[in-house]
């Protein structure tokens, strides 16, 4: 694995994240997921409103009609 993440980093495939809210950086996609599948809305809260939006849309997750 080592040399397999050295050839991405050498070869510009892996770039820094960058303009990222560091607020966000404690939000586990599991606890999210959980949040979601239980029916507690305050999942919106931890993903950008454009994911919201597509998660309700096309109903992902099991998520009702919005």
């Amino acid at each position: 694995m080592h040399h397999l993440f050295t050839h991405l980093c050498e070869n510009h495939f892996i770039e820094p994240i960058r303009d990222y809210t560091a607020a966000n950086l404690s939000i586990l996609p599991g606890a999210v997921l959980a949040r979601l599948q239980a029916g507690d809305p305050t999942w919106e809260t931890m993903v950008p409103p454009v994911v919201v939006r597509l998660i309700k849309q096309r109903h992902y997750f099991g998520t009702a009609h919005a």
